[in-house]
Order: C-alpha cells, then sequence, then structure tokens
C-alpha cells in the first residue's frame, strides 16, 4: 500500500461517501416523518425506490469521476504508468460499490428501527450514520486496497465488482430517467456534492495553516475530530428537523424555522456542552496533561458557546435557501452543513487558542 494514490484517493472517498450518506438520510428521515417512506425494506414506496436508484447512479458517477481524477493525479505527479488508470478506477468503484451497499443497508436499518420505537429520526439518525460510516468506509478502503495489491487475481476480483456495479448503475438509469423525482435528485445531489468538494477544496489550504496552530497544544488537537463532528451532528439535528418542519408546512422564514426548531436545538446545544467538558478531561488525560482539563475546558466551552449556533443558523439558512430556488432542502443541508461545520469550528478553535496564549 505504498503507491502515493492510495493516500490521497482516501480522503476523497470519505468526505464523498458523507455526502451521499448526508442526503440519503436526510431523505429518509423526511419521509418517514410526513409518510412518504414507510418504515420496512420490502414493499415500500415509489419515493423510496425513486431515492435509492438516484444514490446508485449518483455514488457511481462520482466513483468513476474520483478515481478518474485520481489516476490523472498519480499519472502527472507520481510517474504511474497509464497503464494503471483502469486500475485506479476499478478500485475507486470497488470502494464505491460495497459503501453504498453497507451504508445504505444500515442507514435504513437505523432508520427504520428509530422510526418504530417512537423516536424521530431526524434526532438520530446522521449523527449516529455520520460516525458510523466513516468507520465502516475505511474498513472497506483498507479491504479493496489489500485486494487490489494482493495481485492479477485481486484485481481482478476488483474488474468483476466494476462490472456488477456498471449493470447496476446502467439499470438505475434506465428505470428512473422517465421519472421527475429521480432526475432532480440526480441534478441538485449532483449540484450538492460538487459545492461540498468545491468549499473543501477552497478552504483547505487556509484551514491547514490554522490546523498547525491548533496542533500546537495536545489537548485540544486530541479532541479536535470529536468537537467538529459533535457541532455537526448538533447542527445536523436543527437542519433535519428543519427540512421535515418544510416539507409538512411548506415555505417559511428563517425567523418562523428558528422558532420552530428550537427545541431541537436548545436540547441538542445542551447535551454538547456536556460532552465538551467531558472531551475536554479525557483529552487532556490521553495527552498526559491532566493539569490542562479546567484551561482545556473553559476554550471547548466557549468553542461550543460560537460554533453550535453559529451552525445552526447556517444549516438552517441553507435549507430556507434550498426551499427557496424549488429545490429539496434534503438534497443539501447535510452535505454542505457538514462541510462548512468542518471549516467555521477550526477557525473558531484557532482564534480561541491564539488568544489564549501567553503574548
Amino acid at each position: 500500500m505504498a503507491a502515493p494514490w492510495v493516500i490521497a484517493l482516501y480522503p476523497i472517498v470519505l468526505s464523498t461517501r458523507g455526502a451521499l450518506t448526508g442526503i440519503y438520510c436526510g431523505r429518509l428521515s423526511t419521509g418517514l416523518n410526513i409518510g412518504s417512506i414507510k418504515p420496512r425494506f420490502r414493499g415500500n414506496t415509489e419515493t423510496l425506490w425513486m431515492l435509492r436508484a438516484a444514490l446508485v447512479t449518483l455514488t457511481y458517477v462520482k466513483g468513476v469521476f474520483v478515481g478518474a481524477t485520481i489516476s490523472l493525479i498519480a499519472m502527472m505527479l507520481w510517474g504511474t504508468p497509464p497503464r494503471e488508470a483502469p486500475d485506479i478506477v476499478a478500485a475507486s468503484l470497488s470502494v464505491s460499490a460495497f459503501s453504498l451497499a453497507v451504508s445504505m443497508g444500515l442507514s435504513e436499518a437505523s432508520a427504520y428501527t428509530a422510526y418504530r420505537r417512537g423516536w424521530d429520526p431526524d434526532l438520530v439518525l446522521y449523527p449516529v450514520m455520520s460516525t458510523v460510516a466513516d468507520v465502516l468506509v475505511t474498513m472497506i478502503f483498507m479491504g479493496v486496497m489489500y485486494v487490489y495489491f494482493s495481485g492479477p487475481f485481486g484485481r481482478g476480483l476488483l474488474y468483476a465488482v466494476t462490472a456488477a456495479f456498471t449493470a447496476a448503475a446502467a439499470f438505475t438509469v434506465y428505470a428512473g430517467w422517465g421519472e421527475r423525482a429521480y432526475r432532480e435528485t440526480m441534478e441538485q445531489s449532483l449540484l450538492s456534492v460538487t459545492l461540498a468538494s468545491l468549499i473543501t477544496n477552497a478552504t483547505g489550504y487556509f484551514l491547514k495553516g490554522i490546523s498547525d496552530v491548533v496542533e500546537r497544544s495536545r489537548p485540544i488537537y486530541t479532541a479536535y475530530p470529536a468537537v467538529t463532528d459533535t457541532v455537526g451532528d448538533v447542527a445536523s439535528i436543527a437542519g433535519s428537523a428543519a427540512t421535515t418542519r418544510l416539507a409538512v408546512r411548506g415555505a417559511a422564514g428563517l425567523r418562523e424555522l428558528v422558532y420552530s426548531v428550537a427545541p431541537e436545538a436548545v436540547s441538542g446545544w445542551l447535551v454538547s456542552a456536556a460532552m465538551f467538558a467531558a472531551y475536554a478531561v479525557i483529552a487532556s488525560l490521553a495527552a498526559g496533561e491532566p493539569w490542562a482539563a479546567p484551561g482545556v475546558a473553559v476554550l471547548l466551552l466557549a468553542a461550543n458557546l460560537v460554533a453550535v449556533p453559529v451552525m445552526v443558523a447556517v444549516s438552517l439558512g441553507i435549507a430556507v435557501g434550498a426551499q427557496r430556488m424549488g429545490w429539496d432542502p434534503d438534497n443539501f443541508v447535510n452535505p454542505l452543513e457538514t462541510t462548512l461545520t468542518d471549516a467555521a469550528t477550526t477557525f473558531i478553535l484557532y482564534l480561541l487558542v491564539s488568544a489564549a496564549r501567553p503574548a
């Protein structure tokens, strides 16, 4: 696994899978709450079948695009022979295919289980799946790369997976293209995922310099992944609740929507504050600096006080803006909110760490 393109492929696959899972979870939770999707795997509605078909096609398209892009970069920067380009695309599509199957199945199982138990899928589905999907995609990626580098037979297996995935994607295009719901999901989701990728690329270099400052505080650096994930979860809860309200009640202004989702947002905010305090203690102990826990707790709680309301407002703004454009807010809220949360939380931590450092 020493090939440089492997390291380049991993984060792109992870972020793309996260964006598509966000769209799927958002549409599932809203559909269950308004009755357009039933809590069962078989005999479900046309809405779910079109959503599944669109997700298969989207995953295939993004898998080809990512594989081709990484192949081009590998040939230009690392001297990878052009004959390996199809192998890289096959590896990208294989990771995409297995990740799709696992994340789609788990998303539906989690959504249906939550709904049957009387829980609101808006509050639990994406926060759970955003973390679980990252772990599972990482394991799938490692497995596919192991098969890829095992030799010609392993690469042959990946080509077989690619052929099967290609056939499945072609069938979904054939079956869904005549349906408006399928085409709209494809168009809007491609726009959303592309916007999220552009934001990530545009802010990546800027955030690298900022993250270097954050890394100088070992407890903060240790807590950093959990902090950004938790802020994103609260914003996702508010955003998912907002999309359901918009689907039920129709058009709404931002102020009206804020009041409508305030119970979910405030409860999530309070829980996240308690989690941030716990992160401070755990991260300080893990970093071997237990004496730093009080100061780290103050800093993280200050970050929570700023980052959570900012990202909740951004999430609601995305929902309202998408609806006013005539789009389905669920196709935009989770992918864009997740991308912007990483950037905003990192910047807020940077400002706080810089202010706390002695002159």
